[in-house]
């Protein structure tokens, strides 16, 4: 078959779109490919699914280029490269060929399970302008050529730049995977492995460079943009002097410099932190973030070294990680993290062995982490979730707010995976366990089918080893534990939370379900509005709403409530043990302080009558006994002790939590008709809730105390020199 060929620049339309799209990312090289003379004359043939490129020799003659890859070789090259067509790892393509690689590759969805939301790299070399310009005729190449995640290099010296870029920005992660086209682009003697050592060992340099910083005790100062001096000393608390000076400063309320650590993959948390540094801005100390730039990057410990060193803070905040676990932080400055989930690097005892002597926690989890898992008991504050009064403010409702978001009924979450999915999923990845898996879901089932509900870990574990008795089945510590957080934190919560949205759906109310994947549900898919920007429609969706729900099995002392209410929003929330149960525990406790118990054995040995029935009350309350619990009953009061018990709901809104709780379908149904119909109660209710969320659960109280939380430990026990982090 004799070729037809054409004049590759036929199609100069495409190649302009192509360059328009790359001065998007890169001006220089988009405008040296734009006035790109190729010294050849290039055509072009198609044969089947086949394209040839040639070099037009003479009127008559064409020398046809040697091309490996056929749309489907490069496919095959792509499918291995990305599994499931899933693109999970920074990549290089190392040569263009006729370019089908990179567009197949590119067009894997990037996904990474650990960091949602994160883009890997993508690095793109060619050896020569020609090469280049030949395949931005032949492809479409406008989208990844525009996307920032895709990193594209030309020239005879293409792995240098790749070099200089890995060099000169730190969040970028270097190729873990990498396919060679054009064995030419690479210097004689240099491969991928070679490369990232030469960019690792100029890394470390840098990363020497300002952990050596940290020690250095008499740093000069110097001027900040407007002109005021900052002390760059980050020598933090090296001796006992420092820390008596440190106390003292924060008992008199002084000013401080805060740093604070988050990720762009995690929303609630990015949140979060922004809120905490917002509450200390606000009381007039410094404070700096250091999060991801873009969504192809990703901060290590080089990064929060560096920025250390040029912050020079007085104090690090985290969430859910602590500072051996990330590294690149000064030893001698004080640092708090927040534990606001149950995450396993948490709640585990290497965890708290690596906690140094000016290493803080705060948030929840107090008693199991200090029983259990190490962690110093006088280091760590109890505290709650907190709420950004200013960012949560009642707002002022347009008519157009009041049209897009005035309901009934609704509920903000992206926990909508039913749990029939969830443990259908788990099936799958493990067969071997599906009797197992198949028992335990059914018993748990059938208590919703029931009506009713549990929420305790404890139980949901009893769940499981009544499945392990009856199939014969058993499981190691270890599993038992995998299997039980799966129950409890996905499984059990799924079936709490959609129970009462079925209740709630029955009334015919307009219920709005706003989150993530809500249009997915088999049943609940006609009430899904989308996700709520938590920037702004959330505290316009709170007000607009007539009522809004709270169901987990936490309880509802629970960051979503604090928002709405804050929001002047009003809630119906779902009764939970957790929710009454400090009722029994503050006068047990009161009791135990009077009277010096400091063990459970000790409890039980002077107990009176009058305790003996709280003890009583609290076990048909939970339906547990209180002396098995897996952490000592007298600790656990202790913890809840610290926040007056304010944990369970009835403490934190004492009266007003009887009247908008529900324990089932007609429960939650009456109140849906009643408090539909008498707006003024609901707004009396609504209003009193939100007065205590303001005076106990904003980021500048939970700040104020815990400040004065790390001066009373400095005072207390001057820490030893830590190790380097």
């Amino acid at each position: 078959m004799t070729l037809k060929w054409q004049r590759l620049d036929l199609l100069a339309a495409r190649f302009k779109a192509n360059c328009a799209a790359l001065a998007q990312r890169d001006p220089a090289l988009s405008l040296s490919l734009r006035h790109h003379v190729p010294e050849k004359q290039y055509v072009i043939a198609s044969e089947g699914d086949e394209l040839h490129i040639g070099v037009q020799t003479d009127a008559a003659d064409v020398e046809r280029l040697g091309y490996r890859l056929t749309p489907m070789a490069a496919r095959a090259i792509a499918d291995n490269l990305c599994p499931d067509h899933l693109y999970s790892e920074p990549a290089l393509i190392a040569g263009l060929d006729q370019g089908w690689l990179w567009q197949m590759v590119y067009e894997a969805q990037p996904k990474v399970p650990a960091r949602p939301g994160y883009r890997p790299p993508l690095y793109l070399l060619a050896r020569t302008l020609d090469q280049l310009w030949i395949a931005c005729h032949l492809h479409d190449y406008r989208d990844l050529l525009a996307d920032p995640r895709v990193f594209l290099f030309a020239g005879d010296d293409a792995v240098d730049q790749l070099e200089t870029a890995l060099r000169n920005n730190s969040r970028l992660t270097a190729p873990q995977a990498s396919v060679t086209l054009d064995p030419a682009l690479w210097p004689a003697g240099c491969n991928l492995d070679l490369l990232k050592g030469r960019v690792n060992t100029y890394q470390h340099g840098r990363l020497a460079t300002a952990m050596a910083s940290f020690d250095t005790q008499d740093r000069p100062s110097r001027l900040s943009a407007s002109g005021a001096l900052v002390n760059q000393s980050v020598c933090g608390l090296a001796g006992k002097d420092q820390r008596a000076a440190f106390a003292a400063r924060l008992r008199a309320g002084g000013k401080i410099r805060v740093m604070g650590l988050t990720s762009r993959f995690t929303t609630f948390l990015q949140h979060s932190m922004r809120d905490w540094l917002a509450a200390f801005e606000a009381e007039g100390h410094a404070t700096s973030l250091v999060i991801e730039t873009a969504d192809h990057e990703q901060n290590n410990r080089l990064i929060l070294a560096e920025a250390a060193a040029e912050f020079a803070p007085d104090l690090i905040l985290l969430i859910d990680h602590y500072r051996a676990e990330l590294g690149g932080l000064p030893a001698y400055v004080p640092c708090v993290m927040w534990i606001q989930d149950y995450m396993p690097n948490i709640f585990t005892p290497s965890a708290g062995d690596e906690q140094g002597p000016l290493d803080f926690v705060i948030g929840h989890g107090r008693a199991e982490c200090t029983r259990k898992h190490n962690y110093p008991s006088e280091r760590f504050m109890p505290a709650l979730v907190a709420v950004n009064d200013e960012r949560f403010a009642p707002p002022e409702l347009s008519e157009e707010d009041r049209r897009g978001y005035a309901c009934d009924l609704s509920f903000v979450s992206h926990a909508s995976r039913p749990a029939e999915s969830i443990i259908a999923e788990q099936i799958e990845r493990h067969p071997n366990a599906k009797r197992l898996l198949t028992d335990a879901f059914e018993r748990l089932k059938s208590i919703y089918d029931d009506g009713l509900c549990i929420s305790h870990p404890l139980h949901v574990r009893g769940v499981i080893q009544e499945a392990m008795i009856a199939t014969g089945l058993s499981l190691d510590a270890d599993s038992l534990k995998r299997m039980s957080d799966l129950f409890h934190l996905q499984i059990n919560n799924a079936f709490l939370r959609h129970q009462a949205l079925e209740w709630a759906a029955e009334t015919g109310a307009d219920l709005r379900l706003y989150g993530n994947g809500w249009e997915k549900h088999p049943r609940l898919s006609k009430f899904a509005r989308g996700p709520a920007d938590h920037q702004g429609d959330l505290r316009k969706i709170y007000r607009a709403t007539r009522i809004s729900l709270q169901a987990t099995p936490q309880g509802s002392v629970h960051q979503r409530t604090f928002e709405g209410l804050a929001a002047g929003g009003f809630f119906l929330m779902r009764y939970v043990p957790g929710d009454r149960i400090g009722q029994i525990y503050k006068p047990l406790w009161e009791w135990c302080s009077r009277e010096n118990i400091e063990t459970d054995d000790h409890l039980l040995q002077h107990a009176t009558p009058d305790i003996l029935r709280l003890l009583g009350e609290f076990q048909r309350t939970a339906g547990l006994d209180p002396f098995k619990l897996g952490v000592s009953f007298i600790e656990d009061m202790r913890m809840l002790a610290d926040l007056d018990f304010t944990q369970s709901a009835c403490m934190m809104w004492p009266g007003d939590y009887e009247r908008v709780a529900f324990d089932s379908r007609a429960a939650l149904q009456q109140r849906i008709t009643h408090f539909l119909e008498n707006p003024a109660e609901r707004e009396s209710i609504a209003e009193s809730m939100r007065q205590v969320v303001l005076e106990r659960v904003t980021y500048r109280a939970v700040d104020q105390r815990m400040l004065q939380f790390i001066a009373q430990s400095l005072e207390a026990a001057p820490a030893p020199l830590p190790r380097a982090a």
